[in-house]
């Protein structure tokens, strides 16, 4: 079984390419996952069901159990697993599910670091403006702009690049590219997983993780929530972000959003 990790901060778009990524019908995916979180009782599955009741989920158990790991707790899934528990997990998500790939929606810099090797990353790139418009509206705070653009935004993408320590094949894609052409972006992205180009596809029964607030997630579910930072914030703000962005963004990531950074 072939697999993908996402890189993508939070807030960025990554239940939305996970979800997407989940209706083609040769991948299996999950999106993040919260293990640190003492209660799951208001965290579901796209199916519909319960998240601990997901019969996708109890399947992948029942045959993890048969590989030796009784008692299988999905919400270690964003752990860093054993090399051999690893390995029986793909192989118990393959007998599950039938899928030739699986990605994973974990966005964990430290799991891509300390698992074995992927066959591939992708990156999921947004506007930091938005990031951080979206940081301050989650957290309700007047954070200071060019502390969520160097710390949260630029941090994470720091993180992620001293993690990718064998440079591993790469397929960057633009939330901003997602949503106003999905079938052109998608098919680069089936086409870097090797599987067939199909465009967006339809939507299909799908077990990506998450707070009840995404089960809104429905039928053309490929909605721009981008922009909010037009309104949101201030010059002083738009202006600290590029700043930000000129000291440390040194993959040039956001060089489409500020030209010359």
């Amino acid at each position: 079984m072939r697999r993908f990790h996402l890189l993508c901060p939070s807030y960025s778009g990554s239940t939305m390419l996970s979800v997407l990524a989940s209706w083609h019908p040769e991948v299996i995916g999950f999106g993040d996952t919260y293990p640190v979180l003492p209660d799951y009782s208001s965290y579901g599955c796209l199916c519909g069901a319960p998240l601990l009741r997901c019969p996708m989920r109890q399947a992948i158990q029942e045959r993890m159990a048969r590989c030796g790991y009784p008692g299988y707790d999905w919400m270690r899934w964003k752990a860093v697993p054993a090399e051999e528990e690893h390995d029986a997990f793909l192989l118990s998500i393959e007998a599950a599910t039938g899928a030739a790939v699986y990605f994973d929606g974990s966005k964990s810099p430290d799991r891509l670091l300390l698992e074995p090797a992927p066959d591939g990353l992708v990156r999921l790139v947004k506007d930091p403006r938005d990031a951080v418009a979206s940081y301050r509206r989650y957290f309700r705070g007047g954070a200071d702009a060019y502390d969520v653009a160097s710390m949260f935004w630029l941090g994470y993408w720091s993180q992620a690049r001293v993690a990718d320590r064998e440079a591993r094949p790469t397929c960057t894609l633009y939330y901003e590219d997602l949503v106003a052409e999905p079938a052109v972006v998608l098919n680069r992205l089936w086409r870097f997983m090797g599987v067939a180009e199909i465009g967006v596809p339809p939507e299909a029964e799908t077990h990506v993780t998450g707070h009840v607030s995404i089960l809104r997630f429905r039928k053309c579910g490929i909605e721009n929530h981008g922009g909010k930072w037009k309104q949101e914030l201030s010059a002083a703000d738009i202006e600290a972000v590029h700043r930000a962005i000129e000291e440390f963004d040194t993959e040039h990531l956001a060089a489409r959003y500020f030209g010359s950074a």
